[in-house]
């Protein structure tokens, strides 16, 4: 089962951060009155509706992770991402240290190399870059999940990701001309709806990943 703590965290991370993103919806519409205030309130909304969505991901997959290391489980007998994306590279700079001799004495025990390594630090998800395309596959793949189930977020993540960008390095937004500021910030309130609901589908998902203990291997047919 999910750990009371993973619980926790994403009802906890999921109820302000949705309550703060509601807000930051009526401070764009009430913008809409006063021109001068709009593109402000336009870049303010983009930068806030990224950052929850960044925090909300790295937060919830780093206490997964924790769930999993806690499980008890052995790195061999995890999905085959989880290896790849947080242990190969440990597992290649410890055999780096090795001679041949340790190389064969380490390789022909019983236990898996892989299963000696310590579990990495959750930072490694916490600290990692921004929140794109990329490096949400990445995230959702340290814990055994298929980003493939998040294929028709991906315009959505990287719309959203560049936009942030832009507004955090000083850039000026380039706003379609054709459409009005209602129907510009109509569309930046469907993104953000889109964003949440994705919120939200990593959070089922993760849960019931956990629960059900899918982030082990299948095994082997006989």
């Amino acid at each position: 089962m999910a750990s009371r703590q993973l619980l926790e965290t994403i009802d906890d991370e999921l109820r302000w951060r949705e309550t703060e993103l509601a807000v930051a919806k009526i401070h764009l519409h009430r913008s809409l009155v006063e021109r001068s205030s709009f593109s402000y309130s336009y870049r303010s909304f983009i930068v806030l509706t990224y950052a929850h969505f960044e925090a909300f991901t790295k937060r919830v997959i780093a206490q997964a992770m924790q769930d999993i290391f806690d499980s008890g489980v052995s790195w061999s007998q995890c999905q085959k991402s989880i290896q790849v994306n947080l242990f190969a590279n440990r597992l290649r700079s410890t055999l780096a240290t090795l001679s041949n001799e340790g190389i064969v004495e380490r390789g022909s025990a019983t236990a898996c190399l892989i299963d000696d390594l310590p579990p990495p630090d959750l930072d490694i998800v916490l600290d990692c870059a921004n929140m794109n395309v990329a490096n949400f596959n990445w995230a959702v793949e340290c814990i055994g999940l298929d980003p493939g189930r998040y294929a028709a977020s991906r315009r959505d993540i990287g719309r959203l990701t560049t936009m942030r960008h832009d507004c955090a390095h000083g850039e000026a937004l380039t706003l379609d001309r054709t459409k009005t500021e209602g129907e510009l910030a109509e569309d930046l309130f469907v993104l953000q709806s889109r964003i949440i609901v994705l919120m939200h589908a990593v959070a089922v998902d993760v849960i019931d990943h956990i629960s059900a203990s899918s982030f082990k291997r299948p095994l082997l047919s006989a």
